[in-house]
């Protein structure tokens, strides 16, 4: 038999053995249509407790928040509500998790914070997050919020102004029901300062707030995970493009997990080329160069084609230039050589180019080494360079040969 939240509260109190980790749980009671609630323990030493009560008030709550936010050991926190498919009684009232929140909201220790609150009155999400974010002075690094229905405009500005306030590290967004796609982008517009984002089986939203983000040059994210869902009404071609597109300035994201497996299946031609041109687009030199992403180290999406993991080999290297330089010499220095790229580029850029193959002389080509010995193209100075800039290669070329008739 399951121990009293009283008891739970003398638990906590105690800290012998310290508590690391709680879950509160609120149910309603299929048989007797009442909630209950339930708190699980975990301490350092992997020592679990589990506590039950039907029948509870104000004063335990408060009693059980007042242990949580004493607690200097405590350093993540789980609340998830519960109700019955088609209930309309609230399984937890407001004033209960008043008397519960007002006091948790003095804990300093805790770092990780999950808030799952399927399904529940529009309003109550926000009053949740406020507490432990815009209330809460914690050291919270880690937030996962999941189950949120019907989140309007007004609530999406509640929650980004709430993770703008905190120094929030990871944030997780799983099966949240927005209003609509702008709802989804106030969310996202407080997400730049995040190390780790996951966007899951969202509702409602669209993939261009999420390439906006990739695109700010705010953003440091580095880790993102995006599910892409099964939906009838989306253009997977076109979600899957903005993702790719919006990933080739970006200087920052090293891991990608990204699941579209059912559209690979599909359009397995598609995704190749989306992939492998964002992380090098061999059109030009100098799409190579500055239009093809050096820094994605690692995407988790079943089997992708060879030259997107040759790709993702290649970006391995903290030397970004080197990158650069690996990947126009595989496309453009080696085998049969292609000099048409190099026809209209100007005198300025041709030497930061041809300086990319230096070092790897037993790869040269024999254009490439007719290219390097024309001091007109590789050696001109500053002052020459303002000169001619406007100048191409196919100019330069033009004026020689007229030189040697």
């Amino acid at each position: 038999m399951s121990e009293s939240i009283e008891a739970a509260c003398t638990k906590i109190e105690a800290n012998d053995p310290p508590i690391t980790s709680m879950t509160i749980s609120c149910y309603l009671n299929d048989e007797l249509q009442r909630t209950y609630i339930e708190v699980d323990l975990t301490f350092n030493q992997n020592e679990f407790s589990h506590f039950r009560d039907d029948d509870f008030d104000v004063a335990v709550l408060r009693r059980l928040g007042r242990a949580i936010g004493n607690s200097h050991t405590l350093q993540e926190f789980v609340i998830e509500r519960y109700r019955l498919e088609g209930e309309v009684i609230n399984p937890i009232s407001v004033h209960c998790l008043e008397a519960l929140y007002d006091e948790v909201k003095y804990n300093k220790s805790l770092i990780h914070l999950t808030l799952d609150l399927f399904p529940n009155n529009a309003g109550e999400n926000m009053f949740d997050l406020g507490y432990f974010l815009g209330n809460n002075d914690a050291n919270i690094r880690d937030i996962s919020l999941s189950s949120m229905e019907r989140v309007s405009t007004v609530q999406s500005r509640i929650i980004s102004a709430a993770v703008a306030s905190a120094h929030l590290k990871r944030m997780s967004i799983e099966c949240c029901e927005f209003e609509n796609n702008s709802s989804f982008a106030l969310v996202l517009e407080a997400c730049h300062l995040l190390d780790v984002l996951e966007v899951s089986c969202n509702e409602n939203i669209e993939f261009t707030s999420v390439a906006t983000l990739l695109q700010d040059h705010r953003t440091i994210i580095q880790r993102m995970q995006i599910d892409i869902p099964d939906d009838d009404d989306l253009d997977y071609h076109l979600a899957v493009g903005e993702i790719t597109a919006s990933l080739v300035g970006n200087i920052t994201l090293k891991e990608l997990v990204i699941d579209i497996y059912f559209y690979l299946a599909e359009s397995g031609n598609e995704v190749e080329y989306l992939f492998s041109n964002m992380l090098c687009d061999p059109s030009t030199v100098e799409s190579i160069c500055n239009r093809s992403n050096h820094t994605i180290e690692c995407i988790h999406q079943g089997e992708l084609p060879a030259r997107v993991y040759e790709c993702l080999e290649l970006n391995h290297n903290e030397d970004k230039r080197k990158v650069a330089q690996n990947k126009v010499m595989q496309y453009y220095f080696i085998d049969d050589f292609d000099l048409g790229p190099f026809e209209n580029m100007t005198i300025s850029t041709l030497p930061q180019v041809m300086s990319l193959g230096e070092g790897m002389s037993n790869k040269h080509t024999a254009i490439f080494r007719m290219l390097r010995s024309i001091p007109e193209l590789c050696n001109v100075t500053n002052r020459r360079v303002k000169e001619v800039d406007r100048s191409s290669i196919r100019d330069i070329l033009c004026c020689k040969r007229q030189k040697i008739a």
